[in-house]
């Protein structure tokens, strides 16, 4: 009786063990951008791209959440396989926004996150760490990825302010006149 017992314990655990898995992954995990922070164009994006991909067996509804650390003049929205949300947002589930939108994944799917960064004409250093959550399992972190981003700013000459020059006589002997400029 001992054994039948232990052999249908071992059985049912073994069962639980081998129930659904869920496997996410997020390609790349890290991801480095750089771009301009042109003072002339404060709606300038630098986009990081990256995907979410459910590889287990069973579909699994996702939230993201966003963690900045950047610079306070810059400005992040994200976007997911559902639509962009604006600056405020910084999950795909918030109540204090009325906003519900999870992503759900069946085995094989994926769903963009993208990171748009407006650096505001602002140049520096700043990282986006994107959280995605397993809403079956909503108190731990099942994959994340890290976004990187240099923002510099524009080292063109096309912005200077130039005044024709009047050079007089010409042809000129003894002296000459410069004639421009403010």
């Amino acid at each position: 009786m001992k054994q039948t017992i232990l052999l249908f314990v071992f059985i049912l655990s073994t069962a639980l063990v081998t129930e659904a898995q869920v496997s996410l992954v997020f390609t790349p995990q890290t991801i480095e951008k750089e771009g301009i922070a042109d003072p002339n164009d404060l709606f300038m994006e630098i986009v990081g791209k990256a995907y979410v991909v459910n590889e287990g067996d069973e579909p699994v509804s996702i939230q993201w959440v966003r963690n900045p650390d950047i610079l306070e003049e810059w400005e992040t929205m994200i976007c997911d396989n559902n639509q962009c949300y604006p600056a405020q947002v910084s999950s795909n589930i918030m109540e204090d926004l009325g906003l519900n939108a999870p992503s759900t994944l069946n085995p094989g799917d994926t769903t963009n996150i993208d990171v748009h960064l407006r650096p505001r004409g602002v140049a520096g250093e700043g990282t986006v760490i994107m959280e995605v959550y397993d809403l079956a399992n909503p108190d731990e972190v099942a994959v994340s990825a890290d976004f990187n981003f240099t923002a510099s700013l524009p080292s063109s000459t096309n912005d200077l302010n130039t005044t024709p020059l009047t050079v007089f006589p010409n042809p000129t002997a003894d002296y000459f006149n410069i004639r421009g400029g403010n």
